[in-house]
């Protein structure tokens, strides 16, 4: 019985019967040389296809025919038990990591085809490509299924008019939000959300920024929720605007630290203003806030 594909057959040891020397010219007379080449030829040809070469299939044919994932049969591939991993020999994805039971589903790709070199494909809302080569610039479309209140809600990761980068719920009637926490939340962290105006994640010096957080303090009565602006070493330093529709001017906060209201009354002095007893105005001298008195 033969030991492939169980294991690789180990031939026994042969030799010529003594006077006999190897002739090739002969051909009518059997030598052990031309057993022995015989018996490399098969060493070699199960030692390069290893140990049971069909795996779970029904036969060498069949694996390799699950292996091929396209119909131009692109890939070659090489089939682990509920995985594949498939390298294309030409243009496109490269490595794809698949599941075999149940069809030849994709789980990860990695490569170049359509000029995305990271994409997670196959029975999932995570069905699109993750990462540009050609940037690279993340494209990941779905944070998918966030669990709340025995609820599911999907978020997709979408642009408009080609710059706006955004987040979107994709179940009607159902809340979305969007939540930022420390690790540890004991509030003895910084929490901030930055935007930068000037600088750049190599360089924020010079730099300018507006930022809302918290900020934490070994004292728990010092701690605080902030809205700021700051500038970084030479950048700009820039005033704070807070106002509705085109009322520009509701509430601006100087860089001098001084505060104007729109719908206060103003001027260098309280008269000059008009402002009564106990009524807020904003002296222009120096742009603070006052009570009439």
């Amino acid at each position: 019985m033969a030991d492939y594909p169980d294991g690789v057959y180990s031939p026994r040891t042969k030799e010529n019967l003594p006077g006999i020397a190897y002739d090739a010219d002969k051909k009518t007379i059997g030598y052990v040389e031309d057993i022995t080449k015989l018996d490399d030829e098969v060493v070699a040809i199960e030692t390069e296809l290893g140990i049971n070469p069909k795996g779970e299939f029904g036969s060498v044919a069949e694996r390799l025919a699950a292996c091929l994932v396209n119909n131009d049969n692109d890939y070659m591939a090489g089939v682990l038990t509920n995985t594949g991993l498939n390298i294309n020999q030409g243009s496109g994805i490269g490595i794809i990591l698949r599941g075999i039971a149940g069809g030849a589903t994709n789980i990860l790709s990695l490569g170049s085809a359509g000029n995305y070199s990271l994409s997670i494909l196959g029975n999932s809302s995570l069905d699109q490509p993750l990462l540009k080569t050609s940037s690279p610039t993340f494209n990941m479309p779905y944070v998918t299924s966030i669990y709340y209140n025995n609820v599911y809600q999907d978020y997709k990761y979408v642009t408009r008019t080609g710059y706006f980068f955004g987040l979107q719920g994709q179940s009607s009637g159902i809340q979305s939000s969007y939540e930022y926490f420390t690790k540890d939340g004991d509030g003895t962290d910084n929490l901030n959300f930055i935007l930068w105006a000037e600088g750049t994640p190599d360089s924020i010096s010079p730099g300018s920024l507006m930022q809302f957080g918290y900020i934490t303090n070994a004292n728990p009565a010092l701690r605080y929720y902030k809205l700021a602006t700051q500038p970084i070493g030479e950048g700009g330093n820039y005033p704070l605007k807070i106002y509705t529709a085109a009322n520009t001017d509701q509430i601006k906060l100087h860089i001098d630290g001084g505060v104007t209201m729109a719908t206060l009354k103003s001027g260098i002095n309280q008269e000059a203003s008009g402002a009564v007893a106990n009524e807020l105005w904003i002296d222009t001298a120096d742009n603070s806030i006052k009570v009439g008195v």
